[in-house]
């Protein structure tokens, strides 16, 4: 494993050190791969030495060249790494938008690589309005001046999720995040789970932004769970009666209902559609169908 690789590097490089400690110290100074080929040994035991102190050598020099590599690679894509953490819960909407900026002196095209059922991009400008109006982002705050931008992201049916972008041009990419999942087990949550989102470049393949979105699922409220039983076989049909909900009142129908209500707050009855949502909850279940 990667112990026993350390453990064995580190016995070469300090067989490496005491070896070269038989040389003298002008020549050990200068010593180095090519050096040492020229102190040419005199028997078969220090022929032995020799290549063995080479062959430490090389994997000295090895090791620490993929060390450099791994180490500029981690810097690299941490510096270009982003971290969200979200906390839905069923049947709840949420939203939010990640900067993203075009470092290259040309324009470019970008595919968004997303690979999750429940985590979307929202492409449709309207969508993304109406997600702003209604509910504030999950993470963050919306940038103050920050418009929304129709037709940003073009739908390609073999590269997916594309956009393009001016030098040096930045701009905000919605997602949105809904779960119809239940959950199964004791607790009766999904398991969290972690989303990565990658910007590439088009032509280079250059990933220029990772986004590491970090799903925590939440216990949902249940107001109130209804029970049918029906015979194999048949049909069940049944009538559910929603009452209507009491939709917010605006400030100046406060103010008047409370002088006609005595002092109590009375809300209006809001008869726009409501959607239900029916879950299996038996083995192999799935989700069922909703409507308004």
């Amino acid at each position: 494993g990667g112990q026993r690789t350390r453990a064995r590097q580190t016995a070469q490089l300090l067989a490496a050190q005491h070896g070269a400690s038989r040389y003298p110290p002008k020549k050990r100074a200068a010593a180095g791969p090519r050096d040492l080929r020229g102190l040419r040994p005199q028997d078969d035991s220090e022929e032995a030495r020799y290549t063995e102190q080479m062959e430490s050598l090389q994997m000295i020099k090895w090791y620490r060249e993929g060390q450099k590599k791994d180490l500029v690679q981690q810097i690299l894509t941490n510096s270009l790494t982003t971290e969200y953490h979200i906390y839905p819960r069923f049947g709840q909407t949420l939203w939010f938008e990640h900067p993203v900026t075009n470092p290259l002196g040309h324009e470019e095209r970008f595919r968004i690589e997303l690979d999750d059922p429940e985590l979307r991009l929202v492409t449709a400008g309207p969508e993304w309005a109406a997600l702003r109006r209604a509910l504030p982002p999950a993470v963050g705050e919306v940038e103050a001046g920050s418009g929304v931008e129709d037709d940003m992201i073009d739908v390609d049916p073999v590269h997916g999720f594309q956009t393009t972008l001016a030098a040096r041009e930045r701009v905000l990419v919605p997602f949105k995040f809904l779960s119809l999942n239940a959950g199964r087990g004791d607790k009766g949550l999904p398991q969290g789970r972690t989303v990565a989102i990658s910007f590439v470049s088009a032509s280079h393949g250059h990933i220029v932004s990772l986004l590491q979105v970090h799903i925590h699922p939440r216990p949902f409220c249940v107001d109130r769970s209804i029970r049918f039983y029906q015979h194999e076989g048949e049909i069940m049909k049944r009538t559910i009666q929603l009452l209507p909900a009491l939709a917010p009142l605006a400030p100046a129908e406060v103010s008047s209902s409370l002088a006609s209500e005595g002092g109590f707050l009375a809300a209006r009855a809001f008869h726009g559609p409501k959607f239900v949502h029916c879950v299996d909850m038996g083995p192999g279940g799935g989700g069922g169908g909703g409507g308004p």
